[in-house]
């Protein structure tokens, strides 16, 4: 099935009302330096509701620290895990 540039403007424009209520709540986090958790837990639900496989995971200094590009940072990473999310296909096909 071939999409048309029309009915991808349309599926976008469907989910204009929902991307803004999801943004709108997002941004509504107090979401500073070391208080990011509440934030992270609501994009982990939303990947959850989507269907996607989630998981929240701690950042590991030491398993990254002699990585190229790693950056020493002033703050822990405690309680302040990174989300990840996997869209597993059902039936992939291309």
């Amino acid at each position: 099935m071939k999409l048309e540039k029309k009915d991808i403007a349309q599926a976008v424009a469907g989910c204009k009302d929902k991307a803004i209520k999801n943004l709108s709540e997002l941004v509504s986090f107090s979401s500073v330096l070391g208080k990011e958790r509440p934030a992270q837990e609501y994009i982990a639900g939303l990947y959850d509701e989507t269907g996607f496989d989630t998981k929240l995971l701690p950042v590991e200094i030491d398993k990254i620290r002699a990585l190229p590009g790693f950056s020493p940072t002033d703050w822990d990473y405690n309680n302040r895990p990174n989300v990840v999310a996997v869209h597993r296909v059902k039936n992939p096909a291309g």
